[in-house]
């Protein structure tokens, strides 16, 4: 449908066609560099880096490390999400760490737990 006071459909075409030419003919746009990255082992989904070296020490003490006995990789770990059940604004949410073995709530999570029993899958 032409544009009133515009040479028709046809204009409105060729002019984003040579936008489109343009964006990917300008000069000035380069390619980012490629660059070779470690990611954690265990696939805990937060560390990616540069160096070798870096991975070893962050795998070492991953929580996702099944060696670490850590929170996360027990079946006795649960997180539960939670909410003070009020509307709009005012609704606030959080996540609750609670360790089934010891039926308590942790403020964080550990390592080296002397209840802690390997999840399946995480061997």
């Amino acid at each position: 449908m032409p544009i009133k006071g515009e040479k028709g459909g046809s204009y409105i075409l060729n002019l984003i066609n040579q936008l489109i030419t343009n964006q990917t003919t300008r000069r000035d746009r380069r390619m980012p560099r490629q660059v070779k990255a470690y990611g954690c082992e265990y696939k805990c989904g937060k560390k990616v880096v540069l160096s070798k070296a870096s991975m070893v020490d962050h795998e070492s003490g991953c929580f996702h490390n099944p060696e670490k006995k850590a929170c996360v990789t027990c079946i006795h770990f649960e997180r539960e999400q939670d909410d003070n059940g009020a509307e709009g604004a005012y609704n606030q949410s959080w996540v609750n760490l609670l360790c089934n073995a010891k039926d308590e709530y942790m403020d964080k999570l550990q390592n080296n737990c002397e209840s802690h029993q390997t999840k399946q899958g995480n061997e």
